[in-house]
């Protein structure tokens, strides 16, 4: 959002790491009733994607058992999606509300992967991955196609070539840790580059340069 206003002060930026749906509704009320752009993206943390990760890294029965928590955690995010973008509408009537999707994390590949067992483990994290961008991406077009202002915009395209198995080329920090069990906030988050890939997209769908 900064990368888009262009500078602080003209951006009210309410994101912070580890922020679930929960809390982006929370947030609502310290929007602008006058904004007239609004973008979102949350749902990551709603399916528990770092703790994933972590369970997925010790090993593939722990990682099968973490997918499918998961997977049952998806299927109550278009609900609470519904809720959060009615409510940003509700709040700020004339904002246009841009929901964008997530990248493709690992992109995996056998090199990065190093063995075929954690290969198998990364691709059905990407797969996850799309799973949780299927679901924002229907929930979006279904409040569109309801007449609401919000669009879906696809990261997920620009970022290709560019995930963390992409080395040098990545756009995507991966997990690391301020201590046992306690990821750093950057983790998963998009670099410097990553962050100008997403206000490319979110301004190729409209956002007013």
């Amino acid at each position: 959002p900064v990368v888009l206003a262009g500078a602080v002060n003209k951006v009210t930026f309410l994101a912070c790491s580890g922020a679930t749906v929960a809390d982006s509704l929370a947030q609502v009320a310290m929007i602008p009733s006058t904004v007239t752009n609004v973008t979102v993206t949350v749902g990551g943390n709603d399916v528990d994607f770092v703790k994933t990760l972590t369970q997925c890294s010790l090993g593939a029965a722990e990682c099968q058992a973490a997918l499918g928590a998961a997977q049952g955690k998806l299927m109550a995010l278009p609900g609470s999606l519904t809720t959060l973008v009615g409510a940003i509408h509700a709040r700020a009537p004339r904002a246009e509300i841009r929901v964008t999707g997530y990248p493709i994390l690992f992109q995996a590949s056998l090199a990065c992967a190093g063995s075929e067992s954690m290969y198998g483990r990364l691709l059905a994290v990407d797969s996850a991955n799309m799973a949780l961008n299927n679901a924002i991406g229907a929930t979006v077009a279904s409040l569109m196609g309801a007449g609401l202002p919000v669009e879906y915009v696809d990261v997920a395209t620009p970022f290709m070539g560019h995930g963390i198995c992409s080395g040098p080329a990545t756009w995507i920090y991966p997990v690391s840790y301020a201590s046992p069990g306690v990821p750093n906030a950057s983790s998963l988050h998009p670099t410097a580059a990553g962050q100008l890939a997403y206000a490319d997209a979110i301004e190729g769908a409209g956002f007013p340069n």
